[in-house]
This record gives C-alpha cells, sequence and structure tokens, in this order.
C-alpha cells in the first residue's frame, strides 16, 4: 500500500465512530516521520513510549500504563516509538505485545505506528488486514541498524542516546542516514538474549580503543588494567590516533628499540603502553628484545623475561654475545625491579660453572654472586678461563685481576697469585710456598725501599698537591688503579714502598703530617680500613666466607679515582697507604702456639715482644713487635671480621706511592710493521712501534708477559723484542710509559715462517 492510501485509511479511521486500535507499519524513518509531522496537528495527541510517565530511566516501557492510559482518555491517541523497545526483547515479545495492543478497549481512537516489524505483522491473522486493522506501507525498506551499548562512565559519542528508555528517538537518528545507533546504558547484551537488533558493546575502555583501533585488535584485554585502558584512550584522544601516540611518544614504530633508552624515566603507564607498542609492531634492530616481546604475554611477564629469558641460550652460542650486550643495555634501564633480579639471580645456579657468563656488574647482588660462582667452581674455573668471562661481565674485577709489572719478577707473580687467592677463597699452593719462604727471608726489605724516601721526594706545592690518605690501600690494587686512571682520561705513576712495622697505621701516618706541614691539603679516606675491621654490611667472615667485601672495596677505589678527576686540570694528587692487609690471613685460621696478653688487637697478626720470651717461627721484630710473616696469628688475638694487618706479610707491608693527574693530550701509538710479524725457530718476533713520546720508560705487555721497549735512531720509533711469542694469530698489547698505560687494545698479526707450506719427501 501506498503512503497516501494509507493516510486515506487513516483519515477514514479517525472520523469512523470505531474505536479499536489500528496498526500502521512503516518501511523506513523518513516515512514515520512524514507520517507523524502529517497527524501531529489539532486535537491530536502523540503517546512518546519513553515518556517518564511510562519509561523508567534506562529501561523498558511499562505496556500497561500505556494500555491505561488508551483505555483511559478521550483524545485520539497516536502511539509512537514503541517498536525498538519491541524488537529489542524478540520476535515473541513483538508478537504478543503488539496482539495486546490491538485488544485494547479506547477510550476514543489509537494509531499505534511501527517500524521494522513487517514479518512479524504478516504472521498475523489475515481478518485484520481485511478489517482495516493493520495496514502495511511500501517503500524502500530499511535495514535495522546496530545497537553500539556504551557504559555510562565512558565517553560519549557525537551522537547517542542516553539510555534505553531513549530508543523511540531512534527514528530521527535513521532519517539522518545513521547505521548505528549508540546508546549510554548500564544495560548489557546479555539483558537482551533474544534482540532482533545486532548488539555491539563497549561495557570498558578496551572495548572502545579496540573498536576504533584496528591495531590493538589483536591485543587481550587481560594485558591491562582498567586503569591503563582508560588512561591510554584518554592519551590516544588527546594525540589524535594510536599511531600519532607512538610517534609522539616513543619516536615511531621503527625506533621503538631506541625508545628502551628512556625507560626509566616513564611513569609506569607509559612504560605498559611501550610494552604495548612492543607487542604489536616489535622491536626492530633489537633481537633480544624481539625475542622477550614475543614470550612476554603481561608487562610484569615482560620484565621478569628481559631478566630470565638469556638463561635459554648457551654461552657457545653464536648469537649468545650480541644477545647478552642487547639484554644488558636493557637492564640499565630497568634494575629498580629487584624481585626479578634475585628470582634471576636464584634461577643462574642451575647453570653451574658456565652461570658467570649470564651476570652482569650492574647490580650489587651480581657482582657478589659472581664472587660466589668463581668460588664456587675454582676448580675449573682457571685463572685464564676466567678473564676472557669477567672482561665482559664485571669488567672492574677483570680489571682488577689484570697483570702488574712490578720491577721485581716475584713481586708481579707474587700479587697475581695473592689476587686470584683471594678471589678464589682459597691459597693457592705456589703463593703458600712464596709466602712461607718470604717469612724467613723477607727479600722485601731489599726490594722495596722506606716510604719515606719516596715521601721526601716528592712536591709539595700547596697550591697544586693533593694528598689522598687511602688507609689500608694495597699494592693488590695498582692494575685496577692504573687502567681506571687510563680509562677516565688520567695519568698513572706509582712507586711501591713498605711501611714500618708493626702495619698498624699509629705507626705509619707520619708522612701526613708532611703533608699537611707544606700546606697540601690532605684526604682522609678510611672507608677501606672501616670495611677491612668492622665487616659492615654482610662483609663478615662470621656470617659469610666469601670475599664479596671485594666488590665494595673496587667501588671506594673508584669513588676515590672520581674525585681526583673532577680536580682542575693542573692539580696533582697522591694516593698514599699507610699499609695494607691480607684477606688469606684470615681464611688460612691458623693459629701459633704462643698466646699474647693483649686480647682483641690487631687480630693476632703481630704482638709486643714483652708478651713472648722466644722468637716466634715466622715472625719479625720491629718497633718492640713481633709481626708475623706468614698467615698464622697468635693464639688469643681476636679472629678478623673480614681482612687483617699488622702482620709482615708482602700484601701487608708494600704499599703503593701513586701519582695521578689528568692527561695533557693524548700519546700517539702506531704500529709501523707493515706485514704480519714473522717469527721462526731462530728468528724472535720483533715489532716497530710509532709512539709520540720520547722515554725510555716506556713498556709493553702481551698475554701476561712484559716486555721492554728500545729506542731506535730514528726519534720517536721504538722496537720491541717478544721471544715468548710464537704462534701464528693476532695479539692485543698496551702500551705503558712510566707505569701508566697510555694505549690499549692495540693488535698485531704473527706468522709463523714455514708454517704454511709443508715439504714431504
Amino acid at each position: 500500500m501506498d503512503i497516501n492510501y494509507v493516510q486515506q485509511k487513516i483519515d477514514k479511521y479517525l472520523s469512523s465512530d470505531k474505536n479499536l486500535p489500528i496498526i500502521v507499519d512503516v518501511p523506513n524513518s523518513h516515512t514515520l516521520i512524514h507520517l507523524m509531522d502529517h497527524y501531529e496537528v489539532g486535537n491530536n495527541k502523540f503517546i512518546h513510549v519513553g515518556n517518564p510517565l511510562y519509561c523508567k530511566n534506562d529501561s523498558l516501557p511499562q505496556i500497561e500504563k500505556i494500555q491505561n492510559e488508551v483505555i483511559s482518555s478521550n483524545d485520539v491517541l497516536f502511539l509512537e516509538g514503541l517498536s525498538p523497545f519491541l524488537l529489542l526483547q524478540g520476535e515473541v515479545v513483538v508478537k504478543n505485545i503488539l496482539r495486546s495492543m490491538l485488544e485494547v478497549q479506547c477510550g476514543n481512537k489509537l494509531i499505534i505506528f511501527t517500524s521494522g516489524c513487517a514479518k512479524y505483522l504478516e504472521k498475523f491473522d489475515k481478518r485484520l488486514f481485511d478489517s482495516g486493522r493493520i495496514y502495511q506501507i511500501s517503500g524502500d525498506v530499511e535495514p535495522l541498524p546496530k545497537l553500539i551499548f556504551i557504559a555510562k562512565n565512558l565517553p560519549k559519542p557525537v551522537i547517542y542516546l542516553d539510555g534505553i528508555n531513549a530508543l523511540y528517538k531512534m527514528g530521527r537518528i535513521l532519517e539522518g542516514g545513521a547505521t548505528e545507533i549508540c546508546l549510554m546504558t548500564n544495560k548489557s547484551k546479555n539483558d537482551y538474549p533474544n534482540s532482533v537488533f545486532e548488539i555491539h558493546e563497549y561495557s570498558s575502555d578496551y572495548q572502545v580503543l579496540v573498536s576504533a583501533e584496528p591495531d590493538l585488535s589483536t591485543i587481550d584485554k587481560k594485558i591491562g588494567s582498567e586503569e591503563n585502558w582508560k588512561e591510554l584512550r584518554l592519551t590516544i584522544e588527546r594525540n589524535g590516533s594510536w599511531i600519532k601516540f607512538v610517534e609522539n611518544e616513543f619516536g615511531g614504530l621503527h625506533n621503538l628499540a631506541l625508545a628502551m633508552e628512556g625507560f626509566k624515566g616513564f611513569s609506569p603507564f607509559k612504560r605498559w603502553a611501550y610494552f604495548l607498542a612492543l607487542r604489536i609492531h616489535g622491536a626492530k634492530s633489537n633481537d633480544y628484545l624481539s625475542s622477550v616481546v614475543l614470550k612476554a604475554k603481561t608487562f610484569d611477564d615482560f620484565v621478569n623475561t628481559v631478566f630470565c629469558h638469556i638463561l635459554s641460550y648457551k654461552p657457545e652460542d653464536a648469537n649468545f654475545i650480541a644477545l647478552y650486550k642487547e639484554r644488558r643495555n636493557l637492564l640499565t634501564q630497568m634494575l629498580e625491579y629487584t624481585n626479578e633480579l634475585t628470582n634471576f639471580c636464584k634461577k643462574i645456579y642451575v647453570k653451574g660453572s658456565v652461570a658467570l657468563h649470564y651476570l652482569t656488574d650492574l647490580t650489587i647482588q651480581e657482582k657478589e654472586r659472581t664472587i660466589e660462582l668463581i668460588c664456587t667452581y675454582a676448580d675449573v674455573l682457571s685463572f685464564d678461563k676466567l678473564l676472557p668471562i669477567l672482561e665482559r661481565t664485571y669488567n672492574d674485577l677483570w680489571l682488577y685481576l689484570q697483570p702488574y709489572e712490578f720491577e721485581n719478577e716475584l713481586l708481579t707473580r707474587y700479587f697475581k697469585l695473592y689476587r686470584y687467592s683471594k678471589l678464589s677463597n682459597c691459597i693457592l699452593p705456589e703463593l703458600r710456598v712464596i709466602v712461607n719462604q718470604q717469612a724467613v727471608e723477607r727479600d722485601y726489605n731489599i726490594w722495596l725501599k722506606p716510604r719515606s724516601i719516596y715521601v721526601d721526594e716528592l712536591p709539595k706545592d700547596s697550591t697544586k698537591e693533593t694528598l689522598f690518605f687511602v688507609d689500608a690501600l694495597g699494592v693488590e690494587f695498582l692494575a685496577y688503579i692504573q687502567n681506571k686512571c687510563y680509562n677516565m682520561g688520567l695519568t698513572f705513576q706509582a712507586d711501591v714502598a713498605r711501611c714500618d712495622l708493626p702495619s698498624i697505621t699509629s705507626v705509619n701516618k707520619l708522612f701526613i703530617n708532611e703533608f699537611k706541614e707544606a700546606g697540601c691539603c690532605v684526604r682522609c679516606i678510611r672507608y677501606l680500613d672501616d670495611l677491612k675491621h668492622d665487616g659492615q654490611n654482610r662483609y663478615n667472615y662470621e656470617q659469610t666466607r666469601l670475599p664479596i667485601h671485594l666488590v665494595k672495596e673496587l667501588d671506594i677505589i673508584n669513588e676515590v679515582i672520581s674525585q681526583i678527576k673532577a680536580m682542575d686540570a693542573d692539580e696533582v694528587a697522591y694516593m698514599i697507604s699507610d699499609h695494607g692487609a691480607s684477606r688469606l690471613a684470615v681464611i688460612n685460621e691458623s693459629e701459633t702456639k704462643w698466646e699474647v696478653s693483649e686480647k682483641g688487637k690487631h687480630s693476632g697478626r703481630c704482638c709486643p715482644v714483652s708478651d713472648i720470651s722466644e722468637k716466634p717461627e715466622f715472625a719479625t721484630e720491629e718497633n718492640s713487635f713481633w709481626c708475623l710473616a706468614n698467615y698464622d696469628r697468635f693464639k688469643g688475638g681476636r679472629k678478623a671480621l673480614v681482612e687483617v694487618h699488622g702482620g709482615a706479610t708482602l700484601e701487608e707491608v708494600a704499599v703503593p706511592l701513586i701519582r695521578i693527574n689528568k692527561s695533557k693530550a693524548t700519546i700517539k701509538c702506531e704500529i709501523m710493521n707493515d706485514k704480519p710479524i714473522p717469527v721462526s725457530f731462530k728468528t724472535n718476533a720483533q715489532m716497530k712501534l710509532y709512539i709520540g713520546v720520547d722515554s725510555d720508560k716506556i713498556s709493553i705487555s702481551v698475554n701476561g708477559y712484559s716486555y721492554e721497549v728500545i729506542k731506535t735512531s730514528t726519534p720517536y720509533l721504538y722496537e720491541v723484542v717478544m721471544p715468548d711469542i710464537k704462534k701464528s694469530g693476532k695479539y692485543k698489547f698496551t702500551v705503558y710509559l712510566s707505569g701508566g698505560i697510555i694505549a690499549k687494545e692495540l693488535t698485531f698479526e704473527i706468522k709463523k715462517e714455514g708454517s704454511s707450506e709443508r715439504k714431504f719427501f
């Protein structure tokens, strides 16, 4: 039926004496609006189903109240907006309610406008059509719109209906061409299981985001909290889109791996959003981060996986070193996650003797675990195996173990053995032999001059020189200080002297007054000595037998060098110690048969001569004290907590006098050999070097061997002969000037003559 014909029928109904309701079903909103505008004249009264009289906020209309109004009213009534509510409840409700409405006894007249109900009305009794109770207007059928349920706590779209009760207004929106109706409601799709409408619901910020941003559609809601999703939605709204947000906050899709450099400064939300971006777009240019993101399901998982995923690889894997370095860079931004770090340090045990390969020097916990593992696996981790691992994993400890070339070969060998013995928590047999031998021979009295001789010769200009008195700084740290100075751009020169006995501060501090009397600034650094005596933190032999205090020792010395670096360019710093200290005398745990009367003093390393009537074995007398020169302690002395001094072992007696200042200019060093250096049974390896300084105090070290560098007749051209280098290959070497490093990581190549071919007869 066309609309004109139906209008004629409606007009005829209105002028008749009939009082039974009629239904007029329209094909689309345009037709509905036309009819409403046409009949909203004169005394005609429209009942809007969503009116608060019949429909509570965000609820379905109460049909009984509408029917009562129809029965009691003497007006000509037009009922509009009923069909959306019926369609929301399903076909059965559509048919039942419309039938009941047709059976209502009107006080006057009732015309019911419906839309989208044609196929359900067609199932009604045909006589209702024939008798003029139901009319269907022909025309373009308007598809049912999708209903979008949006929770009321979420942002409102531009066009929306406020609550289920507002559905009766749907026609006006559809007339404008809309195919979706947004409803701000607390109802859910599950409340209307039989709905004829296709319903989508946004009960969370996550659903809103997924709907608006296709890139987020692959992400599970559980990956973030409600607060995360809400803040992300608001942030994206401010930026305009997800992609714009990633560009503005992280530098774009192709720079996500680089953005990790700022992770430490990100807010908790930004860290989570960064992980989200990685999950969606990946981490190009960073293989370790890429593999972590593929494995991690949540942000917490992401953090834990950054720490622990490296354990999935073996140290011998071709890509292990590259992955290790990438992980280490990531961890510099994540050190606040101490629980994950602790978890990693526990898991590391399952790796056994190869666990060292996985640790870093970024945290005290890992540094201490490194030392623990070295002690545990000392029997399988030789010095030569350990060094290349530590160079990568704990560089300061590697520097500590570097060779330091004393003027005496036995001293060089002694302190190499001492450092490794201290680190591995066991006294190497070779070292014990040397200690016991020197406890009797005490050759250090010949090798080492008294400290006072050097101090007297030092310039003490109050405007330039500063004394850093570092209590208990032993010569075991010379290689560490030497390398640290090079790395910080400082020059290093050192002499090694002997202190007075007993090796305690009270008889070894006169040099401090010499600097003070000259007007020089004197800085007293007692942290090392306090550490060795007091057993600070867990550094107590009764609590842990591991030499983990070495971590703190290196940190203290590094801090002193950093203070020196901060001095003015023309200032000179002297690092001088009163005495050294011995860790091995602590772990030896051996008492002499002689008991001292002054119990608790100097941990039994020395005692007044008056305490003992005969000269103890392995002891030397000086300043009315017996001082033990081996690793024993006098009975009755208090056990040391960390390290001891007072005795006469080399590590207690030998003291450094170090001169440090800022480097004026870099000294160029260059290999002048054009080809690989030849060696043979008769020919030693000989290398030519250009060194941009004229000096007789230049040397190099290669593979633990030290070689003197000799001047040639050509200025700045030097030669060095290396008789210990016999194998073909590439070698790294370090160049020293007056004991300080002036160049590192230089390389030369050796080719063994006759190695490229063999003749067979």
